[in-house]
């Protein structure tokens, strides 16, 4: 079949799995004139994708100060970081309301909400209040994700990897560079001026207002969620990628916390964050590449394995390696994210924004509870126990992809659905 074919076919998946005829709106035309290209509107959707990481994700970067100024001890570090990410279990509740209501309001609200609580973290006065302005940014994650993962699917574009891979590109140029940023901003002003931070994401609403994609309602499905069957495959996906994000928020947690506790700099320990995440970026385009050509679950082996091999290097050989194992550590975990969501999506082909949500949401926060323990484990042990346990963690996650069907994969046809 070839290009075209492959489209129109994706187009038809689409639309039979809807109970509506209402088309997918790119931009307003009544406030914008003519609509928006696919093009332009997937790069709208990783500008608010960079904004909403951006200004969710800094913490890492400022968390030694943070931890010294309301004096908060390490075991506690892990619930901290599991405070702002937990929300995301949300993420498929918000992903089957974004597909009742349509529209684009949830990428907005949570656009403006990550803005807010992000403002607030360089204000509360202790413990509880930090950890109230860190659940506002986790669930405004958790409602934006869904319905901007979904309009990107539904876009008419021929290479889904590809397109998957540029959003996420958005949010991961955030999380890689407002660590640093802010770490500048606290290290040359105080943590009161964390604000500034958030004028980039209250300015680009109104622009993002009128242009974002316009989903259509689906108020009454034909078809529900089918979940007999796919139970297994979903507790796998949520397995392998919960498994890779504790890694990841373990890494970005406490090897700044190391740093400064060795004498460095918080700049710099904020600069270990950008590296792991920055290589991220190239780990997301080449994955989401290659995910269109060798398939989606050699992608999920390699990432496991190549993180779980450039970590142990680290802890092994320490020196001047490090920067390079670093930037191999953040391409690998990072370059399975475009195949994961894809997985989701296909294993609820009924309703991709609730596939996305168990993909990217509810994974994610479950790799959150990890760190509660972690944090433990490091203030009762030490924190290079919790990187010999990422080890082990990463190599868990490369064998799980073996257990995923082929539908999901991308290796043969979705079986086809019945009405409920």
């Amino acid at each position: 079949m070839g290009k075209d074919g492959r489209l129109a076919q994706r187009g038809t998946e689409y639309m039979e799995s809807a109970s509506t005829s209402e088309p997918l709106v790119v931009g307003t035309p009544a406030a914008t004139g003519p609509a928006l290209a696919p093009i332009s509107a997937i790069l709208l959707l990783a500008w608010s994708h960079f904004l909403l990481d951006g200004t969710s994700t800094f913490l890492p970067g400022v968390l030694p100060a943070v931890l010294t100024q309301l004096q908060i001890p390490l075991r506690l570090v892990g619930v901290v970081m599991a405070s702002l990410l937990v929300g995301q279990a949300l993420q498929p509740c918000f992903g089957w309301f974004a597909d009742k209501l349509g529209g684009r309001a949830f990428i907005l609200c949570g656009v403006g909400g990550s803005a807010l609580g992000g403002a607030l973290i360089g204000w509360v006065p202790g413990y509880w209040s930090l950890a109230g302005a860190l659940l506002m940014v986790g669930l405004s994650g958790a409602m934006f994700h869904p319905q901007a993962l979904a309009s990107v699917r539904v876009l008419p574009v021929q290479r889904t990897g590809l397109c998957m891979s540029t959003f996420l590109l958005g949010g991961q140029l955030g999380q890689a560079i407002w660590p640093l940023l802010a770490s500048l901003v606290v290290v040359g002003r105080g943590l009161h001026w964390l604000p500034l931070l958030s004028l980039p994401a209250f300015l680009s609403l109104p622009f993002l207002a009128p242009r974002l994609p316009h989903l259509p309602r689906h108020p009454d499905r034909s078809r529900r969620v089918i979940w007999r069957g796919r139970r297994l495959a979903l507790a796998t996906l949520v397995a392998y990628v919960g498994l890779e994000s504790g890694v990841q928020y373990s890494l970005v947690t406490f090897l700044p916390i190391l740093w400064v506790r060795r004498g460095g700099s918080l700049v710099g320990g904020a600069s270990l964050i950008t590296v792991i995440l920055f290589a991220g970026v190239a780990g997301n385009i080449v994955g989401g590449h290659l995910s269109d050509h060798i398939g989606r679950r050699p992608i999920m082996v390699l990432s496991g394995a190549m993180a779980a091999s450039c970590l142990a290097l680290l802890l092994l050989f320490p020196g001047p390696l490090m920067w390079l194992l670093l930037a191999g550590i953040g391409m690998a975990l990072i370059s399975s994210n475009p195949a994961q969501i894809l997985v989701g999506q296909d294993l609820l082909p009924e309703n991709r924004s609730i596939g996305s949500g168990f993909a990217m949401g509810f994974s994610n926060a479950m790799g959150a509870l990890l760190m509660v323990g972690l944090g433990y484990l490091a203030a009762y042990s030490s924190i290079f126990a919790v990187l010999w346990l990422d080890v082990f963690l990463c190599t868990a996650a490369a064998l799980t992809p073996f257990l995923l069907p082929a539908s999901a994969l991308g290796l043969r046809p979705a079986p086809e659905l019945t009405p409920a």
